[in-house]
């Protein structure tokens, strides 16, 4: 089963009502968040805050113990700058 992601931008107060399992398009509604979720993102400068501030060494023996892509992480902290 296929999942999109839409971000549509609505004036203050005029945002729809909506609900789990409403149809959309064809498919039914999953999940939804009602703030803007770039807020919870890095900005520029926090991401490289971090990037300036690890070890890249100790970064990839954390990814290999963890068993996590130590280039995936590295993307999506970039993803940022």
């Amino acid at each position: 089963m296929g999942k999109m992601t839409f971000v549509v931008e609505y004036e203050f107060d005029d945002e729809p009502i909506v609900y789990e399992g409403m149809k959309i398009l064809g498919g039914r509604l999953v999940t939804s968040e009602l703030y803007d979720y770039r807020d919870a993102l890095l900005s520029q400068n926090e991401a490289q805050a971090v990037k300036n501030s690890i070890s890249f060494s100790d970064l990839r023996e954390c990814c290999e113990e963890l068993e996590v892509n130590y280039d995936e992480v590295i993307a999506k902290l970039e993803t940022a700058l």
